[in-house]
């Protein structure tokens, strides 16, 4: 084709005044023999404007140049049919040579999305080659010096979308006026909000300009000429420039957001950007030009972009604003249109990517029905045929759809902002708050400096995940104690007392969840600008699984291991993770959309959590873990994150009869699910004739279930619930529970010694905790074995239930057990002992035994100040009993 059309000739234009408009009809030849005849009309010039052009020859120099350059714009158009290898531009002194750089640059860069769509190699240093041919030169001896009209000092082209839209709101929020030009063809909606805001606002006139693209055009490429994007923009910007100059404007504001900058493919080595004559390289290339090609006399309108230094969601969060405070604008938001497939008929189509781009941008800061009904028809989000447009906006698919769209950052940001915001989001946009997640937080892993602090169970883990994935990577390590590592290619570490100094070195910190956020260290290293990750956080961002997590004061362990069995029985791919399973990390390959992941959450984990499970668990919430938190307020808002990040479609089971799990329920929008021990109206799972019930289903009678004591009973429910929402058969939810054997170390039976029953609590390590166990045996029977690490906790209610369930000795051991005791002997006497060691304790307590007794290690304090963890303490229990057996 370049053969067969060896030049595109621009030959010139003339002008033809119409009444109150004038048409200029500007000439080009394809050669051989394709003439093409673009025309430009200027509508309802003022009459002070068309009094002075009167003919070519009698018109100002100034003018002149402009309405020459109107044709150079065309010449994308046109070269585009058939990419000539030469553009040759005849002029009467409009321009000089000069002038080739910059259309040589235009012509690659601003077509550079119709190179790559008919695969044309561009890269050739002579693949356009533009000459000058000068007739003779015009005499301008004749001519008459033109007057620009003197107008408001501001021009804004409206093109009717967001962008624009906004420019005006600014605009109008400082009580600039101005004047609205409309470039047609133009869509409906740019006319509506100019004549509105004219009616009601600061425009002070519309100006029109109607550009006409010859039909020959159109048929050759029906006939097979090549066809493809031009650098419209380019073209705005010099009609925009010949307004100004007509009617006096000093400044040309636009819309030109900082994404443009950002390219939307990579073709031959070059960058390819859809919106190039918006980007800020061809502003700045542009204003260049104009001093020095187009006003070189005298100082040219200021080209600039309003909002240059703003990112599409500033720009969307501005105008949503406006919006809030402007009912102007909150017609506006309804009234403007982008998309290109559409807006002519001032309708979306919802089917493009200009489309999906608003949406996902509006949804960030709008209510998503708002958006789906009052500005689009339907919720885009939820349409199948979008899913991949969305992946591609978001830089999940080959390119950057070859649309005015923001940046793959921008999207993802906006999608995420938008999940957040909606209540009930679509399947999809979860899927792809999923996804954007994964993708971030692999990417910070990858490319960010890491240091693991805790080298614990889970620290561990997080290092084997991190070597499996990052097999290269530069990883630190820090422990107060020095930790044995398999692998130590690529560790840095940082044992010892001095373990906390190199924090603030680290880009991301992965902190064990015990270590205190407050810690000095840590929050010096915050300050710096470092982010702090959690095992926990790195799972569920990365989890494909549906997560099942349980949380509370007492009972999680028990509870969790009931729903796990409970749903394993007929769903094989269950697995059990957390504090009673396995550190979350280490499952995480194993885990695919089918997995039930059944997860207990401690205060620690779910601290610094941004995600809440899509089934959350509360159990009943007590003062605990004082010796970490200033008080039971903040223990409890570390535990929130299992509610609050939760959507409508989630669930909630709580017990309803339990105030603290009221309290938390109420921060979730979750479908919520009461567990109660009384026949109630709004419990899902109940209690009645000694039979627990699902709704009006009789699952098991209370007597079958293993487990001691009526606080059980809340373990017991929710796993019931559960079970009934991935729908587990009520037989397999009653033969699971009847054969569960309970936990070890929780109201564990260790051995029954002379008719003398001995019981490991030792999981007791807060006084609730202690409470439900005394209350799970007869009044009178308990000999009970308390005390240990100091957490300055609250003893005076475990105390009052001492006395009142008739505790028939109370045996205390350091740190608390002297606390405990004189609290105790506050509300009312009973024998009691002290003991220095475990072992003498059980001597005392089996001195003190009848037949028909209980002796109950049930410490209602943690195990530190002699024992590793609660496990070491139980195990030691277990066998000074069973010594005694011997």
């Amino acid at each position: 084709m370049r053969l067969t059309h060896p030049r595109l000739i621009y030959e010139g234009y003339d002008l033809v005044k119409e009444g109150s408009d004038l048409l200029l009809n500007f000439q080009f030849l394809l050669e051989p023999d394709i003439h093409f005849q673009p025309k430009l009309k200027l509508k309802n010039l003022d009459a002070k404007i068309l009094e002075q052009i009167e003919n070519k020859t009698t018109l100002d120099p100034q003018l002149d140049r402009l309405f020459f350059h109107l044709g150079l714009a065309e010449i994308p158009s046109y070269f585009k049919a058939a990419c000539p290898p030469k553009i040759v531009i005849k002029h009467q002194g409009q321009i000089t040579d000069r002038v080739k750089d910059f259309w040589h640059d235009l012509l690659i860069n601003g077509l550079g999305e119709f190179y790559y769509q008919n695969q044309i190699d561009f890269t050739a240093p002579d693949f356009i080659q533009i000459e000058l041919e000068e007739n003779k030169s015009v005499s301008y001896s004749q001519a008459k010096k033109f007057q620009p009209l003197k107008s408001n000092p501001i021009l804004v082209p409206v093109g009717g979308g967001k962008d624009s839209s906004t420019v005006l709101g600014i605009l109008e929020e400082k009580k600039l006026p101005y004047d609205v030009f409309l470039l047609a063809p133009h869509s409906p909606a740019a006319k509506k909000i100019a004549l509105f805001l004219q009616k009601e606002g600061l425009c002070q006139k519309i100006i029109e300009v109607e550009r006409a693209v010859d039909p020959l055009l159109l048929t050759l490429n029906h006939q097979g000429y090549l066809n493809g994007h031009t650098p419209f923009s380019a073209y705005l910007a010099f009609a925009s420039l010949t307004v100004a100059y007509l009617y006096g404007q000093e400044n040309i504001l636009l819309g030109n957001e900082a994404s443009s900058e950002e390219e939307n493919l990579l073709y031959l080595g070059h960058k390819i950007n859809h919106q190039y004559s918006k980007s800020l390289d061809f502003e700045q290339k542009f204003a260049k030009y104009s001093q020095e090609n187009l006003f070189e006399s005298e100082n040219p309108p200021k080209y600039l972009s309003l909002l240059r230094s703003l990112s599409e969601l500033e720009i969307t969060k501005k105008l949503c604003d406006l919006a809030q405070t402007d009912q102007r604008f909150a017609k506006i938001l309804t009234t403007f249109k982008s998309c290109n497939v559409g807006q002519k008929s001032d309708v979306w189509c919802h089917n493009c990517p200009k489309c999906a781009f608003v949406f996902s941008m509006l949804s960030a800061y709008l209510d998503e029905e708002f958006v789906a009904t009052q500005i689009f028809a339907e919720n885009l989000f939820a349409k199948k045929s979008l899913q991949q447009t969305f992946l591609d906006l978001a830089g999940f698919g080959d390119k950057k759809p070859f649309e005015c769209v923001g940046t793959f950052e921008e999207v993802r940001e906006a999608l995420l902002l938008a999940y957040e915001k909606s209540k009930n989001p679509a399947p999809f946009l979860q899927a792809m708050k999923k996804r954007i997640k994964k993708f971030e937080l692999m990417e910070k892993l990858a490319n960010k400096s890491v240091l693991i602090l805790g080298m614990g169970r889970e620290g561990l883990s997080t290092l084997r995940f991190l070597q499996s994935h990052f097999p290269d990577k530069k990883i630190a390590i820090a422990d107060k104690n020095e930790v044995k590592i398999e692998n130590q290619n690529n560790i840095t570490t940082h044992f010892g007392e001095k373990y906390l100094d190199q924090l603030e070195n680290y880009q991301i910190i992965i902190k064990t969840a015990g270590i205190p956020l407050r810690t000095p260290e840590i929050q010096s290293a915050l300050a710096k600008g470092s982010e702090i990750l959690s095992n926990t956080q790195i799972f569920f961002t990365l989890c494909e699984g549906k997560i099942i997590g349980i949380t509370g004061t007492k009972g999680k362990s028990t509870t969790s291991k009931l729903i796990y069995d409970v749903l394993h029985s007929t769903h094989s791919n269950t697995v059990l993770l957390g504090n009673i399973g396995e550190a979350p990390l280490n499952q995480l390959d194993k885990i695919n959309q089918e997995t039930l992941v059944v997860d207990e959450l401690s205060c620690h984990q779910l601290a610094e959590l941004e995600d809440s499970p899509s089934v959350s668990v509360v159990l009943e919430i007590k003062s605990e873990h004082l010796d970490y938190y200033k008080n039971f307020a903040e223990y409890f808002v570390a535990k929130t994150a299992i509610a609050r990040y939760q959507k409508e479609q989630d669930y909630l089971i709580f017990d309803g009869d339990l105030s603290s799990s009221q309290k938390m329920a109420a921060l979730s929008p979750a479908k919520k699910l009461i567990c109660s021990l009384k026949e109630n109206s709004k419990a899902t799972v109940y209690q009645k004739d000694q039979e627990i019930f699902y709704q009006n289903e009789a699952i098991i009678k209370t007597e079958e279930i293993p487990l001691l004591g009526q606080h059980n009973l809340y373990n017991v429910m929710p796993a019931i619930v559960v079970a009934k929402l991935f729908d587990v058969p009520n037989d397999q939810i009653r033969e699971t529970i009847k054969n569960f054997k309970g936990l070890e170390h929780r109201l564990e039976l260790v051995a029954e010694i002379d008719q003398v029953k001995y019981f490991d609590d030792s999981i007791a390590v807060n006084p609730h905790a202690t409470i439900m166990a005394i209350k799970s045996f007869p009044k009178g029977s308990v000999i009970l074995l308390a005390g240990g690490y100091e957490r300055d906790q609250d003893f005076s209610e475990l105390a009052q239930v001492i006395i009142d369930y008739q505790v028939k000795s109370l045996i205390v051991m350091p740190t608390t057990g002297q606390r405990l005791l004189d609290f105790t002997l506050q509300k009312g006497q009973l024998n009691h002992y002290k003991a220095e060691t475990l072992t003498e304790a059980v001597e005392l307590a089996k001195k003190q035994a009848l037949p028909g007794d209980v002796v109950l290690l049930s410490p209602a304090s943690a195990s530190f100040n002699d024992f590793a963890n609660y496990e070491e303490r139980g195990k030691a229990f277990k066998e000074i009993v069973l010594r005694n057996v011997k």
